[in-house]
């Protein structure tokens, strides 16, 4: 749910309701749209100086706003702003600090958003091997020196990495395992699908889900099943992504 309590929309979604709602005709919010992706396009077009809010905002929007875009996505970037920038919840300092061009944070509290980002069911429970070194190691980074205290206390060293570019990071390393995943479910398809029909019946799905976790009962596969398969009573490989 978004924060009024309301069903979460993806930003394909939302950015097409705020444009028809702020330009009231259709056809005026189409065109304005249309500029909009036009010049995003362009700025994304230019990787060196394109910052990586612009770049995420363009990608979940989609290149031609021609589909609905994906929730998940859009949910785990605004699981990622909300770590990475937490004055997120307090309103107009989280919008003072956002503008900022460049914002950075310190490296222990980088790696506790990374750890709490990746570290869900979804993955398992822990943050997929080697994620967070690779992560780390791609997000510029700066060493500073703290000011000595009042008591003259040595200046001691603490490493910062830039907020937006370990935001970037992280949606590149969410889209790559999302790859991996859908790689995986496929060949566990083929696996399964042991008449080789591009389809699977019942028992096949039923062998799916048991290599995937053995602890689900055989009514709730039943209910999956259900819930996935078409009208010709069988499961194709988009019915399953779906």
């Amino acid at each position: 749910c978004d924060g009024g309590g309301g069903p979460r929309q993806t930003l394909n979604d939302y950015v097409r309701d705020f444009f028809t709602q702020q330009y009231g005709l259709a056809s005026v919010a189409k065109s304005k749209l249309s500029d909009l992706v036009a010049k995003l396009g362009a700025e994304v077009g230019q990787e060196k100086t394109c910052h990586p809010r612009v770049r995420i905002f363009h990608h979940l929007l989609g290149i031609d706003m021609g589909g609905s875009g994906d929730l998940d996505e859009c949910s785990f970037v605004l699981s990622a702003v909300q770590e990475l920038f937490p004055s997120w919840r307090y309103g107009s300092t989280f919008v003072r600090e956002f503008v900022q061009p460049s914002i950075m944070l310190p490296a222990e509290g980088v790696e506790f958003a990374v750890v709490k980002l990746f570290s869900t069911p979804k993955y398992g429970g822990a943050v997929p091997g080697g994620l967070l070194d690779k992560i780390l190691s791609k997000a510029k980074n700066v060493t500073i020196k703290a000011k000595a205290g009042s008591r003259g206390a040595q200046p001691s060293e603490q490493r910062q990495v830039d907020a937006d570019h370990v935001l970037d990071v992280c949606h590149f390393a969410y889209l790559e395992l999302e790859i991996q995943s859908i790689t995986s479910l496929m060949n566990l398809f083929a696996s399964c699908d042991t008449n080789g029909d591009g389809v699977l019946q019942y028992d096949e799905f039923l062998d799916l889900i048991a290599k995937i976790d053995s602890r689900v009962t055989p009514q709730d596969v039943l209910e999956m099943y259900h819930e996935c398969v078409g009208d010709d009573d069988v499961i194709d490989k988009g019915e399953l992504l779906g």
